[in-house]
């Protein structure tokens, strides 16, 4: 695309006018410091079209043209402010001015910092704005989502807030075979080089291949060597030719540009240049030095042969900060370069660079038997304890390799079961790893970057609910699940049907502040919102406003309805947390915090109400607003109560997860980083407990109640099952491929089951009385604990799965059949069903079985059919 661009665009441009305006245009591809860039890049085609030309903020010599003569003369402006005078200046003087910011891709990489990148969306918005100005971002497909950046940075009206807009996207693709022959002949009819009409249908028939596609960086460099070569007929053409051997000829003539004396380094240079995928990776000119110097002793005129490649269009010179990097001009010589590639070469250095190593191994074996003749003892454990250091570090970095290997594999694992979301965390587990790795592999590197890339396109949205003209400050879903309430920065507050289109009528009013929070009553009928105007606003759902609580003397940070409704409690930066009716009384105001209360929640039943503030604590407040209990934690995110309102967890900004006691006990400390994630969980069936295993066949038990985790390291089984808990919650069934099965009890007793054929696959749960049951052939057994089967049934068909009621006296079983079968307890046939779905499950009292089907139903079933 840039050779597109320099040799072909921006010549069209300059070659006449625009409606009656001369053509500027302004290329720029370097973005370490873009501001002072495009002045340079602006100055120096101001300076080209024009001797003495006129300028308020530039001046020029009048007797030269030179770029240097160009000064910026308004110290008072900031550079991008200067720049935008000179572009209004233009416009004045009857110029277009066409910005082309080409290779835009490696400005998100330069350009780290948020606040850099919002200044250049500031500009490119205010460009815009000027008339006769037009902007040209030029990057690579795979990176055109990063441009939906700059919309949430800044508003671009004049192309609708829509940078991915199809009508202002222009793809710069391959040519089709037809394309191709009239690229061909208009670049040759009004030269000396005119090519045979034969000779074009074969090249284009050559360059397009099985794709039926010509790459126009394929089309440049045969055409190229077509015209070194003097090659016009089609007898020429199938003499040397065809596209592969012009190639190879073009890489050895550059390759020969280099000097015979720095052939060796030439080749090797092409050769870092790619990778074992044959793709083109970007190097530095250190990433190439460390390379070369495992390879060559002499590298000298490393930056001779980088020039040579890099003016021959063979290789591409990326400007970037601190250091610029190269790259193959196009994917496809990297294959070229490797199947090119003398492999002798390089085993030959490498036999080499192995007889060094041999060489200095030996050396060290003298030394280090001449150190241990003349050293004390005491100086040898300390040379052998560093010893250690390095043979530890480097088992520490095989070590950190496989671990990605391992992470990745498991991402891809995911994705292909339709995970999405457990392979994202599972990719940027990897992701993250990778960023803090040291030394790690290429072949590794690649892997995990690819698995990344993979998961995040192939994660997709399920809706979006687009409207807000600002940045959305809360959402909260009805309790019924019809709507959703948000509310933002735009100074309105939006409902929304679930299908993602807005509920009308619109919450009535009209505010000019910012809404901070938002939430909805119990019985899903009234809609509250805090407002950076201090008052709280209440709505019923047709959009009626109900009432307005006045009282905050500063904004409203938080609000929350009582479990009844009938209550409303909000937290402020006043440093207050407020009660009220629904009707707008004031109740009650909670003091006690010295700093902004972010965060308010009311526990589940009712009785207790929890603060959290920026000055350090959280406090525990009665329903009725008395001071119970204060607990020190900084940095507060969220909080939340259990389920039975005697816990409360409290995420914070140092990566921990705390479970405090409702009496200010800190029960246990969860650190984020160290959590790994679960293969399998499972819940017991009064919902107190989860059990869950890693990829390391650790199993964990989560007891809910009294929120702290407990590690059955014991536990550990070739690729164990989902565990599946006894209803009385007492006992867990875990089974694995070693024909094992363990009952394990919470305090951490085991019991194992040694018979043939109870397996991964066969066990299917454990009845009420805690006797594990698995499916063998066409029999449903079930087992005593000394592994003998205590009773069975004889099933028509082959079943693979099962699901118990509460009492155990009713079974479903799913057949490969596309039929499910229901039992009683006493061997008895209930029912049979002809069903297409997935596992089914009985309801606890036995009387009702819900189905997945195939074709995205669920279907609730009595027990007669």
């Amino acid at each position: 695309k840039s050779s597109i661009e320099q040799a072909g665009l921006i010549p069209a441009l300059k070659q006449k006018p625009i409606n009656a305006r001369s053509v500027l245009p302004v290329l720029q591809q370097v973005y370490a410091d873009w501001a002072d860039e495009l002045a340079k890049c602006l100055k120096k085609e101001l300076v080209s079209i024009q001797k003495g030309f006129s300028l308020t903020l530039f001046s020029v010599e009048e007797t030269e043209d030179r770029e240097s003569d160009f000064e910026l003369n308004s110290p008072s402006l900031s550079l991008t402010d200067s720049l935008l005078a000179q572009l209004r200046k233009n416009a004045e003087h009857n110029l277009l001015t066409i910005l082309i910011f080409d290779q835009f891709e490696e400005f998100f990489f330069i350009c780290k910092d948020s606040l850099q990148r919002k200044k250049f969306y500031d500009f490119l918005r205010a460009c815009l704005e000027i008339p006769y100005v037009k902007v040209i971002l030029s990057l690579r497909e795979d990176y055109l989502h990063y441009l939906l950046e700059c919309t949430r940075f800044t508003r671009f009206d004049v192309i609708h807030d829509n940078i991915l807009d199809k009508n202002i996207i222009f793809y710069l693709g391959n040519f089709k075979p037809d394309e191709a022959k009239l690229v061909i002949q208009s670049l040759t009819e009004r030269t000396q080089f005119e090519l045979e009409p034969a000779l074009i249908d074969e090249l284009v028939k050559d360059l397009a291949g099985e794709v039926n596609e010509v790459r126009p960086v394929e089309l440049q460099i045969v055409g190229a060597q077509l015209q070194s070569e003097n090659i016009t007929t089609l007898a020429e053409y199938q003499k040397k030719g065809p596209k592969a051997a012009l190639v190879a000829r073009f890489l050895k003539e550059v390759i020969k540009d280099c000097g015979s004396e720095n052939k060796q380094l030439a080749e090797l240079v092409l050769w870092l240049l790619t990778d074992e995928n044959s793709t083109r990776p970007l190097r530095t000119r250190d990433d190439l030095k460390k390379g070369l110097e495992d390879l060559l002793t002499d590298i000298r005129h490393l930056e001779l042969v980088l020039e040579i490649f890099v003016k021959s269009g063979l290789v591409l010179l990326l400007p970037s900060f601190p250091d610029n990097r190269y790259q193959l001009v196009h994917d496809y010589l990297a294959d070229f370069v490797r199947r090119q590639k003398n492999n002798e070469l390089i085993e030959e250095l490498e036999k080499e660079r192995a007889q060094r190593k041999r060489s200095e191994a030996e050396l060290n074996r003298v030394l280090k038997r001449q150190l241990k003749l003349a050293m004390a003892g005491g100086a040898i454990m300390a040379v052998l304890a560093v010893l250690a250091g390095v043979f530890g570090v480097e088992a520490k970095i095989g070590q950190t390799n496989a671990e990605l290997k391992q992470i990745s594999a498991n991402s891809e694992s995911l994705l292909a079961s339709d995970k999405e979301l457990e392979a994202l965390v599972e990719g940027l587990k990897a992701g993250k790893k990778l960023k803090h790795g040291w030394r790690i592999e290429a072949n590794t590197r690649n892997q995990v970057v690819s698995r990344l890339q993979e998961v995040v396109y192939s994660v997709k949205e399920r809706n979006r609910l687009e409207g807000h003209t600002d940045t959305i400050t809360d959402i909260s879903f009805s309790p019924d699940g019809k709507f959703i309430a948000s509310s933002s920065k735009d100074k309105t507050v939006k409902l929304w049907n679930r299908d993602g289109s807005e509920k009308k009528p619109a919450l009535q009013g009209k505010y000019r502040n910012e809404f901070t929070s938002v939430a909805f009553s119990p019985d899903s009928q009234i809609i509250a919102a805090g407002n950076k105007d201090n008052k709280i606003y209440l709505w019923r759902l047709n959009g009626t406003l109900i009432t307005t609580l006045e009282g905050h003397r500063d904004w409203v940070t938080n609000i929350r309805f009582s479990p009844d409704g009938k209550t409303i409690v909000s937290a402020s930066r006043d440093n207050s947390v407020r009660l009220w009716k629904i009707d707008g009384t004031r109740i009650k105001t909670l003091p006690g915090h010295n700093s902004t209360v972010n965060i308010v929640r009311f526990s589940p039943d009712g009785q207790r109400i929890a603060s959290a503030s920026e000055d350090g604590t959280i406090k525990l407040w009665s329903s009725d607003g008395k001071q119970l209990q204060s607990i020190n934690s900084s940095g507060v995110l969220d909080l939340a109560f259990s389920p039975d309102s005697k816990t409360l967890s409290v995420a914070s900004r140092d990566n921990t997860l705390k479970i405090w006691k409702i009496n200010g006990i800190l029960l246990t400390t969860f650190n984020i980083l160290d959590f790994s994630i679960p293969v399998f969980a499972c819940f017991s069936y009064d919902s107190k407990l989860l059990a869950t295993v890693d990829k390391w066949n650790r199993w964990s038990i989560l007891k809910i109640e009294a929120s702290k985790i407990e590690l059955l390291k014991d536990l550990s089984l070739r690729a164990p099952t989902p565990g599946n808990f006894s209803f009385d919650t007492k006992t867990i069934a875990l089974a694995g491929k070693d024909n094992v099965v363990k009952l394990v009890s919470l305090d951490s007793e085991t019991l194992e089951i040694h018979e043939e054929g109870i397996n991964k696959s066969n066990i299917i749960g454990l009845t009420p009385d805690n006797f594990p049951v698995s499916i063998d052939n066409n029999q449903l057994k079930f087992w005593n604990r000394d592994g003998t089967v205590k009773n069975s049934i004889e099933l028509a068909d082959r079943m693979e799965n099962a699901s118990f009621s509460l009492d155990g006296k009713v079974i479903a079983l799913m057949g490969t059949q596309a039929t499910t079968k229901l039992w009683n307890s006493t061997n008895k046939l209930l029912n049979t069903f002809e069903l297409n779905s997935s596992f089914p499950e009985v309801s606890p009292d036995g009387k009702l079985m819900v189905t997945v089907e195939r074709n995205n139903t669920a279907k609730l079933w009595r027990s007669d059919g």
